[in-house]
């Protein structure tokens, strides 16, 4: 499965929201996605802006940072050590627009 954002508009905090991860066994926790942003047919200079966050029951905060044009699949990796409460992790996919 996957989840997109085109670029056909201003996008706006547009956010996909994981299920609650234990994480309280693992020596080295990571996150692992595949990536893949293509201008298509669109004329842009910049990329749209993904951000995976982390919630430590408080604020989200910035886990990772992805704003690049690809050409196929990329695999990212996102260490999310110290990024828990209480061993559980909370995760979110948000998209803001490159310009």
């Amino acid at each position: 499965t996957f989840a997109w954002i085109d670029f056909s508009s201003t996008d706006v905090g547009v956010v996909m929201q994981m299920v609650d991860i234990d994480i309280s066994s693992l020596s080295s926790p990571a996150l692992k996605f595949d990536y893949f942003s293509d201008i298509g047919t669109y004329s842009l200079s910049v990329p749209n802006i993904m951000y995976v966050e982390a919630f430590d029951g408080t604020t989200w905060n910035i886990a990772g940072t992805f704003q690049q044009f690809t050409n196929s699949w990329e695999e990212k990796l996102v260490d999310l050590t110290g990024l828990d409460n209480a061993g559980i992790v909370t995760l979110r996919f948000r998209g803001e627009s490159g310009g």
